[in-house]
Formats: C-alpha cells, structure tokens, sequence
C-alpha cells in the first residue's frame, strides 16, 4: 500500500473514530441539552436528560445547558411582556409531567399602575416549551429561557398552546387581563363600610343602652320588691313579671338577670324557693319563650 493509501486509510479511521466517540456521549446529572436537527424542515429540538445518549454529530448538534439553577429548584423573578403587563413569577421544576402550565395565584399590589400577576410555573422544562424556545437563549440560560417564553404577549402564549390556568375559580384556562387592583379596592371599600357601620353601631348601642338601661332599672326594681315583699318567688310570679315588657330581647335580658338574682338567692339561702335547683332553669326557659310567644 502506498503511502497515499495509508494516508487516506488513517483519515477515515480518525474520521470514523472522532465520529462514533461523538455518537454515544453522557449527560451529567444537574444538566440537560437540547438536541436539535438543523436539516429536518421544521428544526426539530427535543429536551435530553442526565444519562446516556446517541446521537450523530453530521445530523445533530448538542447544545449542554448549565442548569445550576436545579439545585434549588424554585426561583422568582420579575419579567415584562410586550404588551406592559409586568409579571412576576415563582418557578418550580416538575420532570415528570410534559404540558406546560402556568399557575395564576393571585393578582398583586400594584404601584404606579403597574400590573402584577404572580404566577407560579410548573414543569416548564418540558417538551413543548422546549421546542418553542429559541436555541440561543436556551444555550444562554435558564432564566432567559423563561424571559423568552413568558415575555411575548399573552395573546402569543395562547397561540403557543400554553395553558393559563387560575387556581382560585379553577377554570380550565385564564386570560392574563387588564385589571385593577381588584384586591385592594375590595379591602379598602370593606375598611371604610365597616368603619362607617361600626360608628353607627356604637352610637345605636349607646343610645340602647342608655335607654334600656332606665327601663331595665324600673324592671329590676320591681323584681326585687317582689322579692322583698314575699318570701318565695314562684316561678309563674318571674314569668308574669318578664311579660310586661313587649320587647323580647329585653326579655331576655332580664332573664339572665333573673337568673342572677336566684343564684344569689340560692348561695345567700335567704329565701326559701318552691322550685328545686336542678329544674328551674329548664322551666324558667319554658316559661320564658311562652311568655315571649303570646307576648
């Protein structure tokens, strides 16, 4: 064989050597690649995991993403689409399930008029995303990935078939849209309803209590001469007396007074009762709603 031979021997033993050492290569945990096929008609990408791989160098190129970020698998970032809606997003990493989907929590605070949505993203590095995205910005990193995806117009992402979904109405899919802040206003307008409704309950209570406090007096007082001037205060006496008043709520006050007055009496034994202990209060609630009844 002539030294050409050999020459040209060796340069397809080399050629064939460089190549197959290329075809099988390993992924390190940590890291993923995005395979893509510059020939085929659409330029086909597709997501590589941790483990070993084949590919053909000639029809393949391999690009390694530094996913440092997989190490703590959740980060927040603030990110603007094109059509002003300033978005913040919390990402967690989700292998194991390949649609896209992003989680709409709850509208923010907003400053200066801006619009914040917090959304939390789960398995973003799937497939379809993957395929979505521009190669250099996955070579570039994770976090322009989501820049990339996020920070089109939400009439794109719809377009992309990217699934908005808001877990508070549990909706099948929802619009980012251009709202106010619907939280604040709600909770300002409740402060501001429930101030106003709690000065004019105090000032309504007040008026009550002073009011009723007069005629809970003349009630109060006519109890107790009962008490004074008998010995024993039957119970049918204590209903008759709540019947006088037409209000049942001051009946009921002057129930629980009543009942006040019998402890005392029972602790003080200072007027011997014609009801024992253990049955007045189940028959002084008897008498208390018969009396509030045909009342």
């Amino acid at each position: 064989m002539t030294i050409k031979g050999i020459g040209v021997v060796l340069a397809v033993v080399f050629i064939l050597f460089f190549s197959f050492s290329q075809v099988f290569f390993i992924i390190p945990e940590g890291q993923l690649a995005v395979k893509s096929e510059p020939f085929s008609s659409n330029n086909k990408k597709s997501v590589l995991y941790p483990g070993l791989h084949f590919s053909l160098p000639v029809f393949h190129k391999i690009l390694l993403l530094d996913n440092r970020i997989l190490s703590s698998g959740v980060y927040s970032q603030i990110i603007k689409s094109s059509d002003g809606y300033e978005i913040a997003i919390s990402t967690q990493l989700d292998w194991a399930v390949s649609n896209p989907v992003l989680f709409v929590n709850n509208f923010n605070k907003i400053d200066d008029g801006k619009k914040y949505i917090n959304i939390e993203v789960n398995n973003f590095l799937s497939q379809k995303l993957k395929l979505l995205t521009k190669e250099q910005l996955i070579a570039s990193g994770f976090s322009d990935s989501i820049s990339y995806i996020l920070g089109q117009s939400h009439s794109h992402l719809n377009s992309l078939g990217i699934t908005l979904v808001d877990i508070r109405l549990q909706n099948i899919s929802y619009s980012i849209i251009d709202q106010k802040n619907i939280v604040n206003d709600m909770h300002n307008e409740y402060q501001t309803l429930m101030a106003s409704n709690q000065k004019k309950l105090n000032t309504e209570v007040a008026e009550i209590q002073q009011k009723a406090s007069l005629e809970h007096q003349l009630i109060w007082k006519q109890v107790k001469d009962q008490v004074r001037l008998k010995e024993t205060l039957t119970v049918l006496e204590i209903s008759e007396a709540l019947a006088k008043s037409t209000d049942d709520q001051k009946k009921i006050y002057e129930f629980i007074k009543i009942l006040d007055l019998y402890k005392n009496i029972l602790s003080n034994r200072s007027v011997e009762l014609n009801l024992n202990n253990s049955g007045l209060l189940s028959f002084l609630e008897e008498k208390l709603l018969n009396s509030i009844l045909h009342n």
